[in-house]
């Protein structure tokens, strides 16, 4: 009985263990940063820097056709209340889901060197 149950989608689910090749952009390339391929050079996802929305304190996660996946925003404003640049807010588009977002952040902060730096 297969009891994998698809995080996003089915779309991005595989039978077979998949190697995924990341690879960081220069700044000035989208704003930064990365895109992920399989090993065949196909995009599998792309995660636009800051800057790229005309805001530079937003990143966005696209699938491979380039649809947003999710927008990954610094609040802005009231940095007391915030801890400054500690607090995001992540607007999950529908049908996505939430936990794999938390594990992109996770995958971010910790390339950043950030709060879940080893």
């Amino acid at each position: 009985m297969d009891n994998n149950i698809p995080v996003v989608s089915k779309l991005f689910c595989s039978g077979t263990p998949t190697m995924l090749m990341i690879r960081r952009r220069p700044i000035v390339v989208n704003g930064g940063g990365f895109v992920v391929t399989d090993l065949n050079h196909n995009v599998v996802f792309v995660v636009d820097g800051c800057g790229i929305l005309g805001s530079k304190s937003e990143l966005m996660v696209k699938d491979g056709e380039g649809e947003p996946i999710l927008f990954i925003s610094r609040k802005m404003g009231r940095k007391d209340l915030t801890g400054g640049k500690d607090f995001y807010h992540v607007e999950v588009q529908a049908g996505y889901d939430q936990a794999f977002i938390i594990g992109v952040m996770a995958i971010l902060d910790n390339i950043n060197r950030e709060s879940t730096r080893c």
